[in-house]
């Protein structure tokens, strides 16, 4: 058997187990401005993993939550605020630091270590895509970071809705911090390896990447220079890379990042990128194709 997944946006994943069990990443649906669905059309989350306490990686934790009696994967940092952010059950959050491993009947899970983009290249990184230029020498750092702010919130980008900023409140007032930065290796019954990267690209984390044996590696676009994503997806020695978190600029940003990213491997790599549709259902097995969404109902009703 394979799997099926479908990318919601950032590093939001939804991908359903041979078992039928059903995995989401870091859930940030209803409060994207470039999720294709919202928290509704999810077809289940019997776990949530989350990598970090950002806004943009948690919204729907407490929806899915209450509405599949999930099991929630995250730091030890996050649990007790995710617990009064989003009235959740004690008993359903397994915490867990980087070296862990979790393994249920149809899952392992393997925490690896992880470190967040930082934050000064990150912003010039923004201007230079939304501008089409390098920042002026001669603008601050908080100069650069408001002009970027402006101009994502005049195309809709990024978190700066009424709606969002009333849930910012919220996790705040809740103590939800970033917490301990995590990534993880989701390993199928199947043995099939599935390497979810949402972080930095830092020399410390090489070994860390090149020993977890993927077979998919999901490299985090945004705030990181292609070229050294590049080098992290040839170290993974994954088979297939699946880019996330790359809709910062809208959708239209998407295509450019990923095909920057493909130049950098040209002649290096013979693994595949895959360019995953925001929305669209894809089965993972022995081939990667996609799912045209009358068959998935048809699976489901099975």
């Amino acid at each position: 058997m394979s799997i099926r997944f479908r990318w919601l946006g950032t590093v939001c994943f939804e991908i359903v187990l041979p078992s039928g069990r059903v995995l989401i990443i870091d859930p940030y649906i209803d409060y994207s401005t470039t999720a294709p669905v919202k928290s509704k059309d999810i077809t289940g989350a019997d776990y949530i993993a989350i990598t970090h306490g950002d806004i943009d990686h948690i919204t729907d934790i407490g929806t899915l939550a209450k509405k599949f009696n999930s099991t929630v994967i995250c730091s030890h940092q996050l649990a007790e605020p995710f617990v009064k952010a989003f009235d959740l059950d004690r008993g359903s959050i397994i915490k867990v630091t980087a070296g862990n491993t979790i393994v249920f009947e149809d899952l392992r899970v393997e925490v690896k270590k992880a470190e967040h983009v930082g934050t000064t290249e990150p912003i010039r990184w923004d201007y230079e895509k939304l501008t089409g230029k390098k920042p002026s020498p001669a603008l601050s750092l908080s100069q650069i970071q408001e002009e970027v702010r402006l101009i994502k919130n005049k195309q809709n980008i990024g978190y700066g809705s009424p709606e969002v900023t009333e849930m910012r409140n919220k996790l705040n007032a809740a103590g939800v911090v970033r917490g301990e930065m995590l990534n993880y290796v989701f390993q199928t019954s199947e043995n099939l390896r599935l390497y979810i990267f949402s972080a930095g690209t830092y020399d410390f984390l090489r070994s860390v990447v090149s020993e977890a044996h993927a077979n998919v590696f999901f490299p985090q676009l945004a705030g990181v220079y292609a070229e050294n994503v590049a080098d992290f997806c040839i170290l993974s020695g994954a088979e297939l890379i699946i880019p996330t978190h790359h809709d910062n600029f809208g959708i239209k940003g998407i295509r450019p990042l990923v095909q920057e990213l493909v130049r950098c491997l040209e002649k290096k790599s013979k693994s595949q990128v895959l360019n995953v549709v925001l929305g669209k259902w894809y089965e993972l097995g022995v081939k990667v194709s996609p799912v045209i969404e009358t068959e998935v109902k048809q699976k489901r009703r099975s």
